[in-house]
């Protein structure tokens, strides 16, 4: 039995992914793991990309993924852009493991954080948990 059939059968409308990552060759192997599963992938080289066509598109899309270190804007800093703007789930991918790179991360409102290399696995763990199982929301202090 495939492991995650499970979240394949989760998915009721193709899951369109905004994935953000200035290396070439590692965004066309996790664009083809994600298109594999059924997902529609938008492919961007940096976050100052990404910005605008969030900017002008946050609505189509129901997941990003972006890379941490891009030029132009991190994917910190398009974090931060995307969560002044929605609460969509991000999943931040870096090849900088560390426990400051995932709390930075997480304390800027990402879903997940994977290191690089990353398994297929991982990856589809990640999105099925970012997209079913999101973390409540917290109220604002009075």
């Amino acid at each position: 039995m495939d492991r995650f059939r499970s979240f394949e059968e989760q998915l009721t409308k193709p899951i369109q992914v905004l994935l953000v990552d200035d290396e070439v060759e590692f965004a066309s192997i996790i664009a083809e793991i994600l298109e594999d599963r059924g997902l529609k992938v938008t492919r961007v080289e940096n976050g100052m990309e990404a910005a605008k066509i969030f900017a002008h598109n946050h609505w189509r899309f129901d997941l990003v993924i972006s890379d941490v270190q891009m030029p132009e804007l991190s994917g910190l800093e398009f974090l931060k852009y995307v969560r002044a703007r929605s609460d969509i789930p991000f999943i931040v991918i870096t090849g900088s493991i560390g426990i400051v790179a995932s709390t930075n991360a997480y304390k800027l409102g990402a879903t997940e954080f994977l290191p690089k290399p990353i398994k297929s696995e991982a990856l589809l763990e990640a999105i099925s948990h970012s997209l079913y199982c999101p973390l409540p929301k917290v109220a604002a202090a009075s």
